[in-house]
């Protein structure tokens, strides 16, 4: 699962899995889906403690899913370059080990290369 909209990123899992938090169970669509919900809210959170702490916002727009127009000056171009920004929030599952998947190799195999020449056939 991918994109569940432009505004949310999620790795590393499907939409129908299951996550558990302790005791706590939850689809990963429906903690997507109540992410979204809030989105509005958290960008509105991100502007107030930017503006306190350091004196700016950044338009709503830039965390939906259009995002909102800009420029940028780039010290590696001449002038300013039109284009927008996006701000993306990710929800990603990384698992502690990683499975290895050996197919259609016996366990007499000449070598190693053998055996992975084996499993790209």
């Amino acid at each position: 699962m991918n994109n569940i909209s432009s505004e949310l990123i999620v790795n590393g899992c499907e939409a129908e899995d299951v996550i558990a938090f302790g005791t706590k169970m939850h689809k990963i669509d429906h903690i997507a889906s109540a992410f979204k919900r809030q989105i509005r809210a958290i960008a509105g959170q991100i502007n107030t403690i930017l503006n306190n702490s350091d004196g700016f916002t950044i338009p709503l727009q830039a965390f939906l899913e259009g995002g909102h127009d800009c420029e940028i000056l780039s010290a590696n171009s001449v002038g300013w370059k039109k284009g927008k920004v996006k701000i993306k929030f990710e929800i990603e599952f990384i698992p502690d080990d990683v499975e290895v998947i050996c197919e259609n190799v016996s366990p007499s195999s000449d070598s190693t290369l053998d055996s992975l020449r084996a499993m790209t056939n």
